[in-house]
């Protein structure tokens, strides 16, 4: 059983009636189980550490994560319709099949705001973002995250000041183009100043 047959299984979905997640979750599943991801994220399980997606969309990747993997899931968007089919499906399908299951959703409109202090994960799939949101964001994950936190990030923009280890896992599927994703892992705390750190998460942004 492939994990993402395991996930239907689970919701009680039928395997034809799922299908139309393939693609995504088989991506999802290529970072969460490359070599360097799966010891940490097998940790994360067994210590009930917390994950947070921000971008969240219609929940795939908080389902994916809290469902597939165990984690406790936080996620946001800005989009209220979007949150609300997310929390739709979430109530619908799988409330009362996945009892464990730790999982919920938010409406924001500024992530910078989020207090990110306590999350061991996070994912960040929201390309669009202007380029001072998406500093903004970078900086609280800086400053916030705690040390070992890893950052799942579909841009290449977090710099090796404060997060050592970066690879790209190659998400290639037979049906559609590979796709390159980021992985971050943070090694020490921020001492910078907030107006140094400012400076040069931009200079990062704006050099990629």
């Amino acid at each position: 059983e492939t994990s993402w047959e395991m996930v239907g299984r689970r919701l009680g979905i039928e395997k034809d009636a799922f299908a139309y997640m393939h693609t995504s979750f088989l991506k999802f599943s290529q970072v969460f189980e490359h070599e360097d991801v799966e010891p940490v994220i097998s940790y994360y399980q067994k210590y009930r550490k917390n994950a947070c997606v921000l971008g969240c969309n219609i929940g795939w990747t908080p389902f994916f994560m809290a469902i597939a993997y165990g984690l406790t899931t936080e996620a946001f968007d800005h989009n209220l319709f979007l949150v609300q089919s997310a929390k739709r499906t979430y109530y619908t399908e799988v409330t009362g099949r996945a009892m464990d299951t730790q999982l919920k959703f938010y409406v924001n409109d500024d992530p910078s705001m989020i207090r990110m202090s306590k999350t061991h994960l996070l994912y960040i799939d929201h390309l669009p973002w202007q380029l001072e949101m998406r500093a903004r964001v970078y900086i609280r994950a800086t400053c916030d995250l705690p040390v070992g936190a890893i950052v799942v990030d579909r841009g290449d923009f977090l710099g090796q000041d404060f997060f050592n280890q970066h690879f790209q896992v190659l998400a290639s599927i037979q049906w559609t183009e590979d796709e390159k994703i980021n992985v971050f892992r943070k090694h020490k705390e921020c001492t910078l100043p907030p107006k140094m750190l400012y400076e040069s998460v931009m200079q990062r942004l704006t050099q990629v």
